[in-house]
């Protein structure tokens, strides 16, 4: 990407008060070394709401009380709505103070001498986080539009609260858009979109979750622009036929409210009582074999571990009849995982136990995951996920599968998880998700030229924001001349499918993809809750699936942490 232009933008605000987000996502503009902010527009001393008296607004809206009280409540608890005061840092920015006009109820255009003035600042982008639904000519005043948020799905979800009717319907999916604002009402051009899981217990937690995780869309639409890719701002505008949503009344209100204590309460009580176990088998079909679904074979599950352990993130090589399986192997009761192996002689049909790899870092007792495996140049090579050490590094295997060494770093302080390195197209290509940035929500890319290094972060990131085909989910794979990528769906529950994408386009600046297929686990089988690793082993392909069990002698433990974090919580630091 070229520096040598700065993408100038103007920022609509209604006043230098900000809310904690849109600080965050000025911030991340302002701190890049390729935009820059020219102009503040505020609407001045336009009209507002005379302040009321609690007799009136109690008379004036009897039936939406009982939301007012809890959006007040609410917006304290949550930490993207707060304000504050931007003033300095805005202090050198030009500020022009536009009136908008009213039309009709609720319309504001510009005057013709505002929006000549806004012209002459030649600017690429207005971000507007201020005003109303705005209209007319100032739409048009700057090079790539006016981009403005709306959190919530489109397609479902019109009018508002945010975030708010999703948990009231059990949608299990939140989404968000930033769009460039066109004339006709609900009706942008989407710049970016994404879908975050809804946090069915809490209305201001799953509302900032949307604004918070959104704050980079902006950013990554100019990293696009500046590397000639324009086509977003200019596409076809959306079309939506979601029904228009209004403040809920107070018996919506209650009752949300109880759906979300009823959620509350639910999630306590499993945390306490039940353990997700994993386990690992084969599939007599080769990966691509899966891009027809209802073609694929049946899943040949391991031998039965005790409750207390399972393994998972399962990645296999063959050598003729012997097949090889890294697996994460995780106790339970200790609550680490470490790498072992799993090996047949006879193509699959008899399985040794798990046994622990040895060599360099697998020896010590971090937690270790998704050993990802795969042959280059004559050898064998590992990449485990080492979130908890800040670091993606790269192993070769000394004598394979017992005996490791490493190789070097491939990355420093990032919490990668699920690390997946493939070579395609003369690259080496890396796609992770962030621990530290919502793991199952977002994924992210780096790109090198040698497998060795040096690696370097992809321009696009995050390249996707969506919990249900985001995350990393097995090997990627090449068929009829085209890549495809698993990655898991975690939308109903933590890995509860597989969605196979074909990846679109894949340059140093560019990557896009689209979905082929949706996998689910066997329905009637032993681990039918869920399955988030798919890996190809020659003519087999290696998978997981997840069942909970109950745990009696987990209780204690648990008891002990939820205690710990209840007296964290409730200390002052």
């Amino acid at each position: 990407m070229t520096t040598e232009k700065k993408l100038r933008f103007g920022l609509m605000c209604n006043s230098h008060k900000l809310m904690v987000w849109q600080a965050e996502c000025l911030e991340l503009l302002r701190s890049s070394n390729f935009t820059e902010l020219k102009l503040v527009i505020t609407p001045g001393d336009w009209p507002r709401a005379k302040k009321r008296g609690l007799l009136t607004r109690i008379t004036s809206d009897p039936n939406g009380l009982a939301f007012k009280a809890y959006d007040r409540l609410a917006s304290r608890a949550s930490r993207a709505r707060r304000i504050v005061d931007m003033a300095k840092e805005l202090e050198g920015v030009e500020h022009r103070t536009c009136q908008p006009i009213l039309k009709g109820k609720f319309s504001q255009y510009f005057a013709a001498e505002d929006v000549a003035r806004v012209r002459g600042y030649d600017l690429d982008f207005i971000l507007r986080f201020g005003y109303g639904i705005i209209r007319g000519e100032i739409l048009q005043s700057a090079r790539y539009g006016v981009w403005s948020y709306h959190h919530d799905d489109e397609e479902k979800y019109r009018g508002g609260p945010p975030a708010f009717w999703e948990i009231y319907r059990n949608d299990p999916k939140t989404g968000a858009i930033l769009q460039r604002l066109t004339d006709a009402l609900d009706s942008g051009i989407i710049l970016q979109k994404g879908f975050f899981p809804t946090i069915r217990y809490s209305w201001h937690k799953n509302y900032d979750q949307v604004l918070f995780g959104s704050t980079e869309w902006p950013l990554r639409v100019c990293r696009d622009i500046l590397n000639g890719y324009t086509g977003g701002t200019d596409g076809q505008a959306s079309t939506t036929k979601a029904p228009l949503y209004f403040r809920p009344t107070n018996w919506q209100t209650v009752r949300a409210v109880a759906k979300m204590g009823a959620a509350f309460a639910r999630e306590q009580i499993q945390s306490l009582i039940l353990r997700e176990q994993w386990h690992v088998g084969i599939v007599r079909a080769p990966i691509h074999a899966f891009l027809a679904p209802a073609g694929t074979a049946t899943v040949e599950w391991l031998p039965e571990l005790p409750r207390t352990r399972f393994i998972a993130d399962p990645f296999a090589m063959k050598k003729g009849a012997e097949v090889t399986i890294l697996v994460e192997d995780f106790d339970l009761l200790q609550r680490r995982g470490r790498i072992s192996a799993v090996c047949s002689a006879d193509n699959g049909r008899n399985f040794s136990p798990p046994v622990p790899i040895s060599g360099a870092d697998f020896d010590l007792p971090d937690h270790k995951s998704y050993p990802y495996l795969f042959e280059h140049a004559g050898e064998i090579y590992c990449v485990p996920e080492t979130c908890e050490r800040n670091e993606i590094a790269l192993y070769r295997a000394i004598q394979f599968p017992r005996k490791w060494e490493r190789v070097c770093t491939l990355l420093r302080g990032i919490a990668a998880v699920d690390p997946t390195v493939f070579q395609h197209d003369g690259h080496w290509w890396m796609f992770y998700s962030d621990r530290d940035r919502g793991s199952n929500v977002k994924l992210y890319l780096a790109m090198a030229s040698r497998l060795d290094g040096p690696w370097n972060i992809h321009p696009a990131n995050p390249v996707k924001t969506d919990i249900s085909s985001a995350r990393p989910g097995g090997t990627p794979f090449v068929h009829d001349g085209a890549l495809y990528r698993p990655a898991q769906d975690s939308t109903h529950t933590y890995g509860g499918g597989l969605v196979i994408h074909r990846v679109v386009k894949l340059t140093t600046t560019q990557y896009t993809e689209e979905v082929v297929c949706r996998l689910a686990p066997e329905r009637n089988g032993r681990y039918s809750c869920a399955f988030h690793t798919l890996a190809a082993a020659g003519d087999l392909s290696v998978v997981d699936g997840k069942r909970f069990v109950v745990l009696p002698q987990l209780l204690p433990i648990t008891m002990r942490d939820k205690f710990r974090s209840l007296v964290q919580r409730a200390v002052p630091r």
